[in-house]
C-alpha cells in the first residue's frame, strides 16, 4: 500500500533568509574572482595592431590637400554691349596689359556720343562769347577811363595856366569859372568811371572764374564721352592667361554681360578645405609646407573663409618666396599645416581606435603580453601620424591602437 507524503512547508522567513545567503555568496565570490565577470573577446593576434607609448617631439600639424588657382582673376564684362564685331585672340592665350580682346558694334551708343559731343561743344562755344563779351567790356571801360583821365589832366593843366593870367588880372572872371567848372566836372565823372572801373573788375573776375570752372568740366565730360567710345573695345587689363572667353562674332551682347576672364600670369595660391574640427586653432599667418622628391616649398595662410560646408571651411594659402615651378591651375598637392610649434610629450600612434572611443580611453597590454586591460585615458591634440597623451599611460606600455569595432563593449581582450 502507497504512503503518502507530506510536502515540507517553508516559512517567510526561511525564503528571506537564503535570498540573503546567495546574495553574500556572490558578492564573495565576485571580490574574490571578479576578473572573470570581466566583459572578455578573444582575439587573434595578426587581427590586432599593437604599438608602444613613447616619449618624443609632437609636431602640432594636419594633412591636407591644395588646389592651384590664380592669385588674381580679373572678370571682363561688356561695358557698353553690342555686336561684336571683331575677336583678337583666343581662350588659352596669353595676353598683355591693354591688349584688344574683343570689339563690338554700336550704332545706337556712337549716334548718342556724338550727339553729346556737340551739345558740349555748343556750350563750350557759349561760354567762349562770353568771355569775349566780357573782355570787349573791360576794353571799352578802359578806353574811357584812359580818355577821360587825358582830358582831366589836360583842363588841369589850363586851369592852372588859367588861375595864374586870373591873379594877374590877365582873363576874365568868366573865363576862369569856366575852365574851373569844366575840370571839376571831368574830375567827378573821373572817379565815377574808376569807381564803375573797380566794380566791373570784381564781377568780371568773378564771371572768369566761374566761366573757367565750367569750362573745366564740360573739357572733361568732352574727354569722357569721346574716350567712352574705346569703351566699344573690351581690352586687357592685366598681364595673364584668358581662361575663359565666351563670345562669337555676330553676338549680341548686352551691358555688363560677363565675356571670360584672365587670371594673372605666373602667380599662384593654393586653397584648401580643413576640418571644422580646427576652426579654432587655425589662425592668418601659420605655415604649411609641401615636399615631395626633391621640391620643396613653404606657405602662409592669407586668409581664412568663415563659412563651413559639409563640415569645413576654406582657407587661402600663398608662397613665401618662389612658388613651384610649372604649377598649373588645378594642380593638387599635398601639405603638412603646422598649428603650433613642436612640443615634447608622450605619444600613441594614430590609429582606428579614436574613433571608437573619442579619446576617453584604451586597451593596455598586461606584463604577459596576451591580456589587455580597459583603461581610461586623456589624450589631446592630434596629427596624422601620433596622439598626445596628456594623462592615464606612461612610456613604453603597451597599448591595442587598431579598431576597437568588434569589441568596443568589451572590458578585457584575451589575444592568442
Amino acid at each position: 500500500m502507497d504512503k503518502q507524503i507530506t510536502p515540507k512547508k517553508y516559512s517567510k522567513s526561511f525564503f528571506i533568509k537564503s535570498i540573503c545567503a546567495a546574495g553574500a555568496i556572490l558578492v564573495v565570490g565576485y571580490l574574490a574572482f571578479g576578473v572573470t565577470f570581466q566583459k572578455t573577446y578573444s582575439v587573434k593576434r595578426d587581427h590586432v595592431s599593437i604599438s608602444s607609448v613613447t616619449f618624443g617631439s609632437f609636431e602640432d600639424s594636419i594633412p591636407i590637400r591644395g588646389i592651384a588657382a590664380p592669385i588674381k582673376t580679373v572678370f571682363l564684362d561688356a561695358i557698353q554691349g553690342g555686336t561684336v564685331d571683331a575677336i583678337y585672340v583666343s581662350q588659352g592665350d596669353y595676353v598683355k596689359a591693354g591688349q584688344n580682346i574683343i570689339k563690338f558694334k554700336n550704332t545706337a551708343f556712337q549716334l548718342d556720343v556724338y550727339s553729346q559731343e556737340a551739345q558740349v561743344s555748343y556750350q563750350l562755344d557759349i561760354n567762349a562769347s562770353t568771355r569775349l563779351s566780357l573782355d570787349r567790356n573791360e576794353l571799352e571801360l578802359n578806353t574811357t577811363l584812359n580818355e577821360v583821365t587825358y582830358k582831366t589832366n589836360e583842363l588841369q593843366r589850363r586851369l592852372d595856366m588859367t588861375t595864374h593870367l586870373f591873379e594877374n588880372k590877365l582873363v576874365s572872371k568868366n573865363d576862369f569859372d569856366s575852365i574851373k567848372n569844366e575840370h571839376e566836372y571831368s574830375a567827378r565823372y573821373l572817379e565815377l568811371i574808376r569807381l564803375a572801373q573797380k566794380k566791373e573788375t570784381e564781377i568780371q573776375r568773378q564771371k572768369i572764374g566761374q566761366l573757367l570752372e565750367s569750362e573745366k568740366r564740360l573739357q572733361n565730360h568732352l574727354s569722357i564721352i569721346r574716350n567712352s567710345l574705346e569703351d566699344l573695345v573690351v581690352k586687357s587689363p592685366i598681364d595673364g592667361q584668358l581662361t575663359s572667353l565666351d563670345v562669337e562674332i555676330g553676338q549680341s551682347r548686352e551691358k555688363g554681360a560677363r565675356l571670360g576672364q584672365i587670371d594673372k600670369e605666373g602667380v599662384f595660391k593654393l586653397v584648401a578645405n580643413v576640418d571644422a574640427f580646427y576652426a579654432a586653432r587655425l589662425k592668418v599667418g601659420q605655415k604649411a609646407i609641401y615636399k615631395r622628391d626633391n621640391d620643396t616649398a613653404t606657405l602662409v595662410v592669407q586668409k581664412i573663409y568663415p563659412e563651413v560646408i559639409n563640415g569645413a571651411f576654406v582657407v587661402d594659402l600663398e608662397f613665401e618666396g618662389a612658388a613651384l615651378k610649372d604649377l598649373r591651375r588645378g594642380q593638387d598637392l599635398s601639405l603638412t599645416l603646422i598649428l603650433d610649434q613642436p612640443k615634447q610629450t608622450l605619444l600613441v600612434d594614430n590609429a582606428g581606435f579614436f574613433s571608437d572611443t573619442g579619446g576617453n580611453w584604451i586597451f593596455v597590454l598586461e606584463k604577459n603580453g596576451s591580456t589587455a586591460v580597459k583603461r581610461k585615458v586623456k589624450l589631446g591634440r592630434r596629427n596624422s601620424k601620433f596622439i598626445e597623451v596628456i594623462s592615464g599611460l606612461t612610456a613604453g606600455e603597451k597599448v591595442v591602437v587598431s579598431s576597437y569595432a568588434d569589441y568596443k563593449d568589451m572590458e578585457k581582450l584575451k589575444i592568442y
